[in-house]
């Protein structure tokens, strides 16, 4: 693990704050057909600090509610960006599978912890929208 002045700080990605990167950018048509690709160096500038349930309540047709989004950017602009970008990852996702993909999700345990921090119960983790549409457009 990282230590929490890199993993929380200067390697995460903050809204507002200005990160060096390597960047691969797509530009796509309507049907997710690659139209274009560009490699590398930049400078990039987080709009918002989303978590999972913020991206599938925006899915779900709901508000962003209490994300961290920054100041000079309207919540409703990135909740328009989250639905453009699920659309395309459903359009990736399918041309995949349609190409002979296989679906290797096997299910994930996950801990309910009790006051101390110790194990209370388990169940299997929700595999919602959202981490599908992680796992297509930035893995």
């Amino acid at each position: 693990m990282l230590p929490p002045a890199l993993s929380e700080q200067l390697c995460s990605l903050l809204p507002g704050q200005d990160r060096l990167a390597f960047s691969v950018i797509f530009t796509l048509d309507g049907d997710a057909k690659v139209l274009k690709k560009w490699f590398g160096k930049t400078i990039i500038r987080s709009s918002a600090k989303l978590t999972y349930s913020d991206a599938q309540r925006v899915i779900d047709d709901q508000i962003l509610g209490d994300a961290q989004v920054d100041a000079a950017e309207k919540a409703s602009d990135i909740e328009r960006d989250i639905h453009i970008l699920q659309g395309l990852a459903k359009k990736l996702r399918a041309r995949r599978f349609q190409n002979g993909a296989l679906s290797l999700a096997n299910p994930k345990l996950v801990f309910t912890l009790d006051g101390d921090g110790l194990p209370s119960d388990c169940g299997q983790y929700q595999q919602r929208e959202a981490n599908t549409l992680i796992e297509e457009v930035w893995l």
